[in-house]
């Protein structure tokens, strides 16, 4: 049972990895259902003494613990929002090339093409996560990989890539933009520059030089090369992961040095997290993918996120349950006709009743059952209570059955703040627990009347209510990535960080409803502004939305401007 234990450990750890779909089932349930799998493989092995297949109830436990499992993973694989397919292609030489096509399974008109040309030497675990993020904005993605140090080699990829979205019908004449990350933007602009194609472009740079300045400085002193920029299309060199001042000096560099080329490029500076890796890379492309989308054209992408629908909804978990629960209601009514037809063994009840154990276990397992009969009565009581509508005649019942001792006094404030009348009591309990528990796991030490206004309340704006469903969702997001900074500051980058990785910002966006922000990938100006606060909120740091300053953070006595994302040279 311990071997199966670790054995579950590692599947959940390689679907976290691999699997976005596996994050929305809890890893308990997994965990337990492999479980009772050993489980049954042991009570299997213990009680089949006959040789051969075995037979009865043990072949119905088998049945119902493997149905259940099966059925949860194909319900978890639904949950997967994008469509990954590995090509292989021919180039004029007969070579075959193998290429990675991803794109998003909601409804709604299909985004433009994009190829993506990686760092030279990575492989799919490296760079897959990039092109997934590319998808996520709504683009179409076509991943290249190219082989270090072999531009000859890169070149005719790029060109069997570009030869087969020309045979692709869908591809409106083979236009696309392309995207080039650290050293393969070279290959890239090389190979746009030598074919005369006016497709949009953009260059991703994430280390402590920039690749784009050399390739600059090494296109000037060619004569070949020395007009490869007037030959391009309009371009967008995106930079990330430095300190501010260096950065900017870098940025201002860079941009003359384009302007004196004639290019037409845009420049970004994304601001570095606190975190980088997995999170940096996810902000990195986010940026780079509404890029994409400013060079294809604002109309396309209002049109697009505004008829926007989520992927196909793989309905509750529980629907992948019925094959088991079919499964243990016709099997089960099976074995219950075989033994009464059978009968019962002769001498069975005689060998029961002379045995003071058994007659010992019988209390036992009655009394197990009787106490799992208690507990799920109580936990339904509870579960009801939470789902009720707040209203005076429940609240005292609420007050003592839901809330902890330690979380009352927040609970109490929470209940003078504001109407709670008509909203399920569920969503004020979790607005008064996780404030407690930040209060246990994170350091800020706030005075209470800064955490009773700008933390411990739901309402985002002074103009209305709005939406208050936002706290658990946000601090599971939230709170892993914050739990080991030291200061307010620091945890507000990581805040920021990762909520514009995940949403973007335009006037075809989200207004106020959070969780259709975070779904649809967009919100407007204000709406983000509403998920700043919210998100910080979440993780127990006082903020607010002003209308001079934006979002600010509260800090040492002292009201802070969040920090900008992104910037670009000369704004």
């Amino acid at each position: 049972m311990a071997g199966t234990a670790l054995a579950g450990a590692a599947v959940l750890l390689t679907g976290f990895c691999f699997w976005p779909g596996l994050e929305t089932v809890g890893a308990g349930a997994w965990v337990w259902s492999l479980l009772a799998l050993a489980s049954a493989f042991g009570w299997l092995q213990e009680g089949n003494r006959s040789p051969g297949l075995p037979t009865g109830w043990r072949v119905w436990w088998m049945g119902l613990i493997g149905l259940a499992w099966a059925g949860l993973w194909v319900w978890a694989k639904g949950g997967d929002e994008f469509e990954r397919q590995r090509v292989r292609l021919r180039d004029d030489a007969g070579r075959r090339r193998e290429i990675w096509w991803v794109e998003p399974r909601g409804a709604g008109p299909k985004g433009p093409w994009v190829i993506y040309a990686p760092e030279p030497g990575q492989s799919w675990p490296s760079w897959g996560a990039h092109a997934v993020q590319l998808a996520g904005v709504g683009l179409r993605v076509v991943a290249v990989p190219l082989n270090a140090g072999d531009e000859a080699e890169a070149m005719r990829s790029l060109a069997a890539v570009k030869a087969w979205l020309l045979g692709w019908g869908e591809c409106g004449g083979g236009r696309a933009v392309w995207v080039a990350h650290g050293g393969a933007a070279a290959a890239v602009l090389r190979f746009l520059a030598r074919e005369d194609l006016a497709d949009p472009w953009v260059c991703v740079e994430s280390g402590p030089t920039s690749g784009l300045l050399a390739m600059l400085a090494m296109f000037r002193d060619s004569d070949k090369e020395g007009d490869v920029w007037s030959r391009l299309g309009s371009g967008e060199w995106i930079w990330g992961g430095w300190a501010p001042g260096r950065a900017e000096s870098s940025l201002e560099e860079g941009q003359e040095e384009l302007r004196r080329t004639g290019a037409r490029v845009g420049v970004t500076h994304v601001m570095p997290l606190a975190h980088v890796g997995l999170d940096q890379d996810r902000l990195l492309f986010r940026v780079a993918g509404e890029a994409c989308w400013r060079l294809w054209g604002y109309g396309e992408v209002a049109r697009h996120a505004m008829s926007w629908t989520a992927p196909v909804d793989r309905g509750p978990w529980w629907m992948g349950l019925l094959p088991s629960l079919a499964w243990a209601i016709g099997m089960g009514v099976w074995l219950k006709r075989e033994k009464t037809r059978s009968g019962p063994s002769p001498g069975a009840g005689r060998a029961v009743e002379g045995s003071g154990l058994n007659r010992t276990l019988r209390v036992i397992r009655v009394g197990a059952l009787l106490l799992a009969l208690a507990a799920l009565v109580w936990h339904g009581l509870h579960w009801g209570l939470l789902q009720s509508p707040a209203d005076e005649g429940t609240a005292g019942w609420a007050r003592k059955r839901l809330v902890a001792d330690e979380e009352r006094a927040d609970w109490d404030r929470l209940m003078r703040r504001m109407d709670w009348r008509g909203r399920p009591w569920r969503v004020a309990w979790e607005h008064a627990h996780l404030v407690a528990y930040n209060r246990l796991l994170l350091p800020w030490g706030l005075p209470k009347e800064v955490e009773e206004r700008w933390v411990l309340d739901p309402r985002l704006s002074d103009e209305d209510d709005g939406e208050l469903e936002w706290r658990r969702w946000l601090w599971e997001r939230l709170y892993p990535r914050v739990r080991k900074e030291p200061t307010i500051s620091s945890a507000v980058g990581v805040v920021v960080g990762y909520l514009r990785s995940q949403v973007g910002t335009g006037w075809w966006g989200e207004d106020s409803d959070l969780r259709r922000m975070w779904s649809l990938g967009w919100a407007t100006a204000r709406g983000f502004e509403l998920l700043c606060v919210a998100g910080l909120r979440s993780v127990g740091i006082p903020a607010r939305r002003t209308t001079s300053e934006g979002v600010v953070y509260w800090e040492n006595g002292r009201w802070h401007k969040v920090p900008v994302v992104t910037r670009g040279a000369g704004r």
